[in-house]
């Protein structure tokens, strides 16, 4: 795995508004059955290893509640996009975006609210040679971690996934949890 990134902090009227922007590949030498149609068993796959992927991510701070530069309260924003080779991995693309406010609840200065769209891209080799209704599947998810005490956070997460596992088929699912950090 080799990743090159910047962390930037953007000037503004308000102070630094931090960011982060990566880049990186991989590179795994794993011999992986081709996905390819084999007439019921009746001859076999082909393999191949020396796969690559890659990519791209960003967070960026773009609003800031006040001028106070170690104040952190405000809007990100982030996305990601990653990449595969379709003929011997189920998931060739997955992309996130998302946006996240520290204080946006009055006197809770440190929580944080989250919003995130993901989504995982089945390969179009993969459905067409193995699982025709493999598709994509999409997760939406909000997040919410609370500050209880200095060593304790909370963190509340509902999650609605559509085409579970990539079928078309399926039917949504609906995912709730509770984290518990204790530092």
């Amino acid at each position: 795995l080799w990743e090159f990134g910047l962390t930037p902090d953007w000037e503004t009227a308000k102070g630094p508004m931090p960011g982060r922007y990566r880049v990186g590949f991989w590179y795994d030498p794993t011999v992986r059955t081709v996905f390819r149609d084999t007439l019921d068993g009746r001859r076999e796959a082909p393999s191949r290893g020396d796969d690559l992927g890659g990519y791209l991510g960003v967070d960026q701070m773009v609003f800031k509640e006040c001028e106070d530069p170690k104040d952190s309260q405000g809007l990100g924003l982030y996305a990601r996009y990653g990449f595969a080779h379709r003929d011997v991995h189920r998931i060739s693309q997955y992309w996130q975006v998302g946006a996240s406010y520290q204080g946006l609840v009055p006197t809770r200065d440190k929580d944080v609210m989250a919003f995130g769209v993901s989504q995982a891209i089945y390969s179009s080799q993969y459905r067409h040679e193995v699982r025709p209704l493999a598709d994509r599947e999409t997760v939406y998810e909000w997040y919410y971690k609370c500050y209880v005490t200095p060593w304790l956070e909370i963190s509340p997460d509902l999650q609605i996934v559509t085409n579970p596992g990539g079928d078309s088929d399926d039917r949504d699912a609906i995912v709730g949890g509770v984290r518990i950090r204790v530092i």
